[in-house]
């Protein structure tokens, strides 16, 4: 991953037309570090305090100890679910920005990518039937 941004940051430099993708590529990896560190400080703050609140509010209301348990359980793995979707959603746009910008730099490699893409999918259709 470092040396795709290392790679980025080169291109950034040699031409001034990908500036603003270069920008939006920036502002999508800060998107996923910073939904990485909320999905990791969620996870530990959930299971430290929220869970245990939440466990002696359940059992104060009547549920057994194994009901409490899972009810949270199934909560807790939802949650954490959502955020992970998010992530991954965050990472399929840094790497469509990222063809973008090398698309943009050199048009020939755009050509060569769009007859890949499409064999591509001529071979897989071919092959699913």
């Amino acid at each position: 991953m470092l040396s795709k941004l290392a790679a980025l940051l080169a291109l950034r430099q040699s031409a001034s037309a990908n500036s603003w993708l270069f920008r939006q590529l920036l502002a999508e990896v800060g998107t996923v570090l910073c939904l990485s560190l909320t999905i990791a400080f969620l996870a530990s703050l959930f299971i430290i305090g929220l869970v245990y609140l939440a466990f002696h509010l359940l059992m104060e209301q009547g549920l057994d100890m194994h009901t409490a348990m899972i009810t949270l359980g199934i909560f807790l793995i939802l949650l954490m679910v959502v955020m992970c979707l998010v992530t991954a959603y965050a990472i399929r746009r840094i790497k469509d920005i990222s063809k973008q910008i090398v698309m943009v730099e050199n048009p020939l490699i755009a050509k060569a990518n769009h007859l890949i893409d499409a064999f591509l999918a001529g071979f897989q259709s071919k092959r699913s039937r």
